[in-house]
């Protein structure tokens, strides 16, 4: 009894940490989105493509959607930003 109710606080505390910082990161991918200067750009992209890896790295996200989200990011700042 005392572990179930141990473990289901302890997954739902799990469970917001790991919604945080999928919202974070999709946040994160939209301002990066809005931003029209290239070298902003760039540094955002740094720090998106950083927050991706790290929920591949915890299983939130599937790494080759990782990659996915990383190429789409690239190519998006590649063709608004000449």
């Amino acid at each position: 009894m005392v572990s179930q109710k141990f473990d289901k606080r302890k997954n739902y505390k799990i469970t917001k940490t790991n919604k945080y910082f999928l919202k974070s990161t999709n946040t994160a991918i939209k301002k990066n989105k809005s931003v029209t200067d290239k070298k902003l750009a760039q540094q955002k992209y740094r720090v998106t493509s950083s927050l991706i890896d790290k929920l591949a790295k915890k299983k939130l996200i599937h790494k080759k959607k990782a990659n996915r989200l990383k190429r789409k990011l690239q190519n998006d700042i590649n063709k608004s930003i000449i």
